[in-house]
């Protein structure tokens, strides 16, 4: 119903999640969370991310985990939300990280940017 009065969402969620390669175009990636992110914020966690250009848009937390008996899928999560073992994140970036640790995004970073200058040549 909500694109009866917002007509523009249609286009917006088909751009964020196009299979295209659209200049710009973000791709969904599912990626365990670090364990150096363990027992810290989903606020800490999202930081992280959209530092090297990933946003982050939920978190799976597998069954049994946080007390339910199944899996789920935890959509805008509170900022203050804390991350256990065996939660995963989904994340919308232009390439799938190979992980999303410190190290790992490091050359992620590295790599897009690269990428890009070599597309303004």
């Amino acid at each position: 119903m909500q694109e009866y009065y917002k007509p523009y969402l249609i286009e917006i969620v088909d751009q964020l999640l196009s299979m295209t390669e659209l200049e710009g175009s973000a791709h969904l990636f599912v990626k365990p969370v670090p364990d150096s992110f363990v027992n810290t914020s989903y606020l800490e966690l999202t930081s992280h991310l959209l530092r090297h250009g990933i946003v982050p848009v939920a978190l799976y937390r597998p069954a049994e985990l946080h007390g339910n008996s199944q899996p789920y899928v935890y959509t805008n999560p509170k900022r203050l939300a804390r991350l256990a073992e065996g939660d995963r994140v989904l994340i919308l970036a232009p390439e799938e990280p190979s992980s999303i640790d410190d190290k790992a995004l490091t050359l992620y970073r590295q790599q897009q940017q690269a990428k890009a200058a070599q597309q303004v040549k």
